[in-house]
Order: C-alpha cells, then sequence, then structure tokens
C-alpha cells in the first residue's frame, strides 16, 4: 500500500504547487489544489494511511 500513502501524502502536491510558483504556471497551479483538496475530501470521510496489509489504520 505504499503508492497508495505516497500519492496521498501532501507532499507531492505541494511540490506541484512551489514549481507553479516558481514559473507563475496556472495548469500546475490548478492541479496541486486540486490534489489537495481530494486528499482533504478523502481524509473528511475517513480514507487516510493504510498499513502494509492494506488496512486502515
Amino acid at each position: 500500500m505504499r503508492p497508495y500513502n505516497v500519492l496521498r501524502s501532501p507532499a507531492i502536491p505541494a511540490t506541484l504547487l512551489a514549481f507553479a510558483a516558481a514559473t507563475r504556471g496556472r495548469p500546475p497551479a490548478v492541479a496541486g489544489f486540486g490534489w489537495l483538496a481530494h486528499i482533504a475530501v478523502d481524509h473528511a470521510f475517513g480514507y487516510g494511511p493504510r498499513r502494509p496489509d492494506g488496512l486502515r489504520y
């Protein structure tokens, strides 16, 4: 479940937002904010990080 946990950590969209700020690019900013919103909704409904066996913590 490592890919699931990595893709739902805010580090990747934060990096995308930093890139968007550095290049003043709108598409990466929209993607970064959308990704963060997706993570927030997942956490709000209880879909957080997973254990190695696939179950939720």
